[in-house]
């Protein structure tokens, strides 16, 4: 299974043990790295400047915005593109190396973390900067990996691909009745050599799902692509976008048991909230 492969992930709804609530299962999914100075330039935007900071040297081609990719007739999967740039291996956290060079395994390790920023500490990379999120930790939802290597359940869950090549972090949040999955996505420089530009990084497979999606913007001004899906009566419902943060390509996945509508407000609320 190659990392294409590793990184599509099935909308595949299964019931929580002991709970009624819904989520997403599929295939996959030094100290704090000077988080405030950081905060001066991890803003949503697409351009030449951002990518220069982040890596350095690559080409600004390769830091375009995230966009969709109806691929559904050829293999069955809606994919997000682009918004990636290429993070510096070596200023990773010493105790990513250490993980990933101790894991023997086939597939790619994960760990599980109490909060996002505790994820962030151990990577050595500040991913995303959201108050809204950091005040809504999930209480009664999590999330579930399956690669077929390893099961790992948790509310944040960072998946380590062979090399330091790329990471996914994962992490649960809960507003209201509605329950949040962020994905970031961070490549390095390690992987890029083997990645082209109009790469496709996550790709989505829903099952009898009436699925629409549009160009939107949210309250604050920031253009997305916004899918929503509907499924039968008694499940919950979804809306997703991206974003890509600096070059760390978000996806927000919101469900609500009341309906699109109240998930796209929670969505567009999460997006702008980003720092």
């Amino acid at each position: 299974m190659d990392r294409h492969e590793l990184n599509r992930m099935f909308d595949a709804l299964a019931s929580a043990p002991g709970r009624e609530e819904e989520l997403l299962d599929g295939l996959l999914q030094d100290v704090k790295r000077r988080k405030n100075s950081m905060k001066s330039w991890k803003q949503v935007a697409v351009g030449l400047a951002a990518a220069v900071l982040l890596v350095g040297t690559a080409t600004a081609a390769h830091y375009v915005g995230v966009s969709l990719v109806d691929n559904r007739e050829n293999n069955g999967f809606l994919e997000f593109a682009g918004g990636m740039a290429y993070y510096p291996a070596e200023q990773l956290s010493d105790e990513v190396k250490e993980f990933e060079a101790a894991y023997t395994g086939d597939g790619a390790p994960k760990k599980t973390f109490s909060s996002w920023e505790e994820m962030e500490s151990f990577l050595g990379v500040d991913l995303m900067d959201s108050p809204l999120l950091d005040a809504s930790p999930a209480q009664r939802f999590y999330k579930v990996i399956d690669d077929g290597e390893q099961r790992v359940a948790g509310k944040f869950i960072l998946t380590v691909y062979q090399g330091l090549t790329q990471f996914i972090a994962d992490g649960c949040y809960e507003i209201g009745g509605c329950d949040i999955n962020v994905q970031a996505y961070l490549f390095t420089d390690k992987g890029e050599d083997a990645r082209s530009l109009d790469d496709m990084f996550y790709g989505i497979k829903f099952r009898d799902a009436e699925v629409n999606w549009e160009n939107a913007a949210t309250p604050g001004g920031r253009q997305i692509q916004v899918v929503d899906v509907e499924r039968g009566e008694g499940r919950n419902k979804t809306c997703m976008g991206a974003v890509s943060l600096n070059g760390i390509p978000v996806i927000v996945k919101v469900n609500s048991k009341e309906g699109v509508a109240e998930a796209r407000q929670v969505l567009m609320e999460v997006l702008d909230s980003f720092q």
